[in-house]
């Protein structure tokens, strides 16, 4: 988490007062931040990673997964922790190498997909069929519907892409641009060529294999993009009284104007809708991010308050961390989780009961761990929360002057009352964007941040499995000797 320094004692009260007004909208009055170095004052400038450190505030000051990650590393010897593991650890950790490629390819690349792509635009296709020459407003009633049949939609073509053939060999996905040469990292190949799979069969099969899994390769990536879409239409589904809502900023707004929000249906745009869910079916992760925003912009000037800039964030985040839980789930579906590939071609092997039930017992695991990380990673490692609240302070709005507006309202009824109100400025897309690609550059690459960690929290799980196994064998050793020199001993 962010760290709040307290000032030393040293400092008087009207210095504290007087850091507190040069630099509150900077560092210390909107974030968590401690003061100390030199601090830029100026209202446009937007603190550096640097700035934030030598305020003395960083991010995530402790954690458990980095300090327990050092001290393996220290442990080792001068073995990566990949090193370490053995043939079975290596299986976990491949599988997660498979996920990240394709995490990669939809994060922030396209690949040039062929089949998978038409079976992809058939829903596009559809789209366009049900759309109308103006854009309508949805209700609720419609807009379920609408998200329902998109869903059985997606449903048909998932089907069309069984996951236990396009995932079973996913832990042989690599990014050859890991085993280039700097002179080879010099010519920009495209992603699609770039992808090809490790390879373990005989080398007569070599040119057959790669083909069939490159093609693979694509049906797997295609497939978790449907599943995105998929999550991202339930998620629009169940966060219907959330989207419609308006948020405390927009009462306060509307009573200084004098609009009646009881008044307002509450209806969304069909046509931010369909944006939304083409951005996770096509798009990249900044294109999630700008058809969210667009979506939460009903004014149509491209300004949301801070609320709805959270939300917008949350929700580009969510659907990735459900499709990434069932993109793992089929993968190891689909293969045995301690079988190597080389030992069965098309189809999985017969495995024995006690084989079965181990094999079973090591998914349950893997399953829980990838559950648990998608669930706290963004919160806890990332600090989102703090992250935001920083973004929106730094930021330079242009609205209102990137200045708090405070207004007296009437209240409705026969007192006559007034009450306070506070208008913080709207921020635009740009001004997010302009923060966000300094420290909080994860909203751009939120799979690999999901899965970058989950390879993390197997790397301790292994970890702790060898210490375990070390102080078992360290014990039996002891307690060996002991008894040799008791029963030496006791022979005399």
């Amino acid at each position: 988490m962010l760290r709040r320094c307290l000032p030393s004692p040293r400092i008087t009260t009207r210095r504290v007062r007087l850091l507190s007004t040069t630099a509150s909208d900077r560092l210390v009055g909107y974030s968590p931040m401690a003061q100390g170095g030199p601090v830029n004052t100026n209202s446009t400038y937007i603190p550096t990673e640097k700035d934030v450190t030598t305020a003395g505030g960083v991010w995530a000051p402790t954690s458990a997964k980095r300090d327990a990650l050092a001290e393996f590393k220290t442990a080792a010897a001068g073995k990566s922790l990949d090193e370490q593991a053995t043939k079975e650890e290596k299986l976990d950790l491949y599988l997660v190498d498979g996920m990240v490629l394709i995490g990669k390819c939809t994060d922030g690349s396209l690949l040039n997909l062929s089949d998978p792509a038409d079976k992809m635009n058939a829903v596009e296709t559809w789209w366009m069929k049900e759309k109308v020459t103006e854009d309508t407003l949805l209700y609720q009633v419609q807009w379920k519907e609408r998200l329902t049949d998109l869903s059985k939609k997606m449903d048909a073509l998932l089907a069309s892409m069984p996951a236990d053939r396009c995932l079973r060999d996913i832990r042989d996905y690599m990014d050859a641009q890991d085993t280039l040469t700097d002179e080879d990292k010099k010519q920009e190949t495209p992603l699609g060529e770039r992808a090809f799979p490790l390879m373990t069969g005989l080398d007569g099969e070599e040119l057959t294999q790669q083909k069939v899994t490159e093609e693979n390769l694509e049906q797997a990536i295609s497939r978790f993009r449907l599943i995105m879409a998929q999550e991202a239409a339930k998620m629009l589904i169940e966060r219907w009284d959330h989207l419609t809502t308006p948020s405390d900023h927009d009462v306060d707004r509307a009573a200084v104007q004098g609009i009646d929000l009881t008044k307002q249906d509450k209806v969304l745009s069909h046509l931010q809708m369909q944006l939304v869910l083409e951005s996770f079916i096509q798009g990249d992760c900044a294109s999630r991010v700008e058809s969210l925003w667009g979506m939460f912009n009903k004014e149509g000037d491209g300004l949301l308050d801070e609320d709805k800039m959270n939300m917008v964030c949350e929700l580009a985040i969510e659907p990735v961390g459900k499709a990434l839980e069932r993109l793992h789930d089929e993968s190891l579906a689909a293969s045995p989780a301690r079988k190597v590939l080389e030992e069965f071609s098309a189809t999985p092997p017969s495995m024995g009961w006690r084989e079965g039930r181990k094999d079973t017992a090591i998914k349950k695991n893997l399953k829980k761990m990838f559950r648990t990380t998608c669930k706290y990673h963004f919160r806890d490692e990332v600090e989102v929360n703090h992250r935001l609240r920083c973004i929106y302070a730094w930021a330079n709005k242009k609205h209102q002057d990137n200045k708090i507006e405070s207004v007296h309202v009437e209240e409705q009824g026969l007192t006559g009352r007034k009450r306070y109100v506070e208008l913080k400025p709207k921020i635009s897309l740009e001004e997010f964007r302009e923060v966000q690609r300094i420290h909080f550059t994860h909203l751009d690459r939120v799979a690999q941040e999901f899965l970058k960690s989950y390879r993390e929290d197997i790397l301790i799980k292994q970890g702790k499995g060898r210490r375990r196994s070390e102080f078992y064998r360290e014990s039996a050793l002891f307690l060996t000797v002991v008894a040799i020199a008791d029963f030496i001993i006791t022979s005399l």
